[in-house]
């Protein structure tokens, strides 16, 4: 807003630099000055209605990027007493994958599949516009990680029976992995360089198995 009026204001002085002279006589004319008065209102008015208008949407835009109220609901689920379990015995199975697992015939996979329906739904949501990738980042951005990664030929091959199954999946991802990218090298395509090795990723995973599965990210 600062640099449109910073644009026409040298502009608007400009013309009427080169109009005084032929203004002069004109101005004269009480009717004109009362004019010109009225104008130079409106013309402060309207640049006062624009910036306040513009400070709203930028407010609305911070309250919506920083909402946490969506996440939250999905944080509970995920990091509460009654998801330890599933979180565990979806490790260990992820650990079998990324040993090399046939990820056609992994036993009993309701588990994984349980954590992967809830981080597809954030994917949803995000798609949907109604969280933000920074709030998902802020609670999720690990999770995302370590269970794609190391779930990926198993998203894939149920895909290929099923398109529909976990379709936000990938997409969610990949837009944290850009977070992480920027953060750690102010580049977001370098997400190359924040994929974990196999070693880091099974480090990931058995303290997933291990770890107190009650607490909250940070």
């Amino acid at each position: 807003m600062l640099a449109v009026i910073s644009i026409l204001t040298p502009c608007c002085v400009a013309f009427l630099t080169k109009t005084k002279a032929a203004a002069t006589e004109v101005a004269k004319c009480p009717l004109v000055s009362e004019i010109n008065y009225a104008l130079v209102g409106l013309w402060v008015c309207g640049i006062a209605g624009v910036w306040a208008f513009i400070s709203l949407i930028l407010k609305d835009y911070r309250r919506r990027l920083y909402d946490p109220s969506l996440v939250l609901k999905y944080s509970d689920k995920f990091f509460g007493k009654e998801f330890e379990e599933t979180r565990i015995t979806a490790a260990k199975k992820c650990i079998d994958l990324v040993n090399g697992g046939d990820p056609e015939k992994v036993e009993s996979p309701q588990d994984v599949d349980d954590v992967l329906d809830v981080l597809d739904d954030l994917g949803f949501w995000l798609e949907g516009e109604q969280i933000s990738e920074r709030v998902v980042y802020q609670f999720f951005a690990h999770w995302i990680q370590i269970y794609f990664e190391a779930c990926e030929k198993y998203i894939l091959s149920k895909r290929k029976k099923c398109p529909a199954m976990w379709e936000h999946m990938e997409p969610l991802y990949h837009e944290m992995m850009k977070l992480e990218a920027f953060k750690n090298f102010n580049n977001a395509n370098a997400t190359s360089k924040v994929r974990l090795s196999q070693n880091d990723l099974l480090a990931e995973l058995r303290d997933e198995t291990t770890s107190d599965k009650s607490s909250q990210p940070s």
